[in-house]
């Protein structure tokens, strides 16, 4: 009889930590995702055409969380003195815990996309340059997936 409930019990505490220990891991991944954040470490001017000019711009995603975040995506959409003049998107991008990683990139703008973000620029003597968009990440040894939303700004006096 007595082993009979010493089985009965060590089945119990299984089937009691394998669940445990998956909520565990759902919610340390889950807090990395929104403990990060993002930000413009630099942007600036780095081609002036007749019809366009390119924004060139450092995206930093800082991870402060001592779990790292893998295969994570973002998605943005970029403005420039509050005015959207285009969206971007970079994706498996790995930050191991405690640390961050810049991405580089070069988005294109339109001269007739820029109207208003002419006039917001006169007005303010500063163009400030905003990204509003999504982190998406692997949640629960990639089983799942987790969005956060993010603002970030930087302006080029």
């Amino acid at each position: 009889m007595n082993n009979k409930i010493i089985k009965i019990l060590a089945l119990a505490s299984v089937l009691v930590s394998i669940p445990g220990f998956l909520g565990y891991v759902y919610y340390a991944d889950v807090s990395a995702i929104e403990n990060s954040e993002v930000s413009i470490s630099d942007a600036g001017i780095s081609e002036i055409g007749l019809t366009y000019c390119r924004l060139r711009m450092e995206v930093e995603v800082n991870n402060t969380s001592p779990r790292k975040i893998t295969d994570l995506s973002v998605k943005f959409d970029i403005y420039l003195t509050d005015n959207h003049v285009g969206n971007g998107y970079f994706s498996e991008i790995s930050v191991p815990a405690h640390s961050s990683r810049t991405r580089e990139m070069t988005v294109t703008i339109y001269y007739a996309e820029l109207t208003g973000a002419v006039l917001d620029m006169l007005k303010e003597g500063r163009v400030t340059v905003t990204m509003r968009g999504e982190l998406e990440g692997k949640v629960l040894y990639n089983l799942m997936g987790f969005s956060q939303t993010f603002n970030a700004s930087y302006s080029i006096v």
